[in-house]
């Protein structure tokens, strides 16, 4: 899903712009699906979550009923529910930069605390989530093999 800079809410607070989301089954471990959204596109190296904003993510089972244009997707359920937070800026270490938190709220209920920019990310004592908030870069690029027709075209670019 991409969605850029199209609402109310996205121009006049540009921190609050959830633009891109996507799902993949984990690079380590391909029995888990990781869920990655970018909001704030046009942030800056300086830049920090908005806390006048919750940001939610509910994703649902869906299926497929039928073929071709008789296609139809079904949604069921359960619906798994996250939503993230942030806080304000608290002063860092001396000399240091100041540090932003917030907290993830996971599936059931169960509040995640986490600090933004930390490369560990945070977890929950069991191991299923982990969570990471902070500044990355995009736009990203998806590879694939193509014919040697094809070898002078830029293709597959998200």
């Amino acid at each position: 899903m991409s969605d850029h800079v199209d609402g109310p809410r996205s121009i006049g607070d540009p921190a609050a712009d959830l633009s891109d989301l996507f799902a993949f089954t984990g690079p380590e471990n391909p029995a888990r699906t990781v869920l990655a959204a970018c909001v704030f596109p046009a942030a800056g190296e300086d830049a920090i979550f908005t806390n006048a904003v919750t940001h939610s993510i509910i994703v649902r089972p869906v299926t497929v009923a039928g073929v071709g244009d008789a296609a139809r997707f079904q949604s069921g359920d359960p619906e798994t529910r996250f939503s993230f937070r942030f806080e304000v800026l608290h002063r860092g270490a001396a000399g240091g930069r100041p540090v932003q938190r917030g907290a993830s709220t996971l599936p059931g209920g169960r509040e995640l605390p986490l600090v933004v920019n930390d490369e560990k990310g945070a977890s929950t004592p069991d191991g299923v989530f982990r969570v990471y908030a902070g500044l990355r870069s995009d736009p990203f690029f998806l590879e694939r093999r193509r014919p040697a027709t094809d070898a002078g075209r830029v293709r597959g670019r998200v």
